[in-house]
């Protein structure tokens, strides 16, 4: 198991400890947290568990024509 991350379940309406989590990839290749909740089950899905490399955010460059 990885180590305990939390987030909030809308079963339980609290923030509870992930159980059986594993990172893993959405279509649109975003990295998530999945697991299952520890108080009542549920599947649970953390979305932003990996920050964002500098290479990774987008730069707005120049276009020919456009900005002189």
């Amino acid at each position: 198991m990885i180590a305990a991350k939390q987030t909030y379940c809308t079963k339980c309406k609290t923030n509870v400890d992930i159980i059986d989590g594993k990172y893993a990839r959405l279509a649109n290749n975003r990295a998530v947290f999945e697991g299952q909740c520890s108080q009542c089950g549920t599947k649970l899905t953390k979305a932003r568990v990996m920050p964002r490399s500098s290479s990774a955010i987008m730069v707005k460059r120049r276009r020919k024509g456009l900005l002189r």
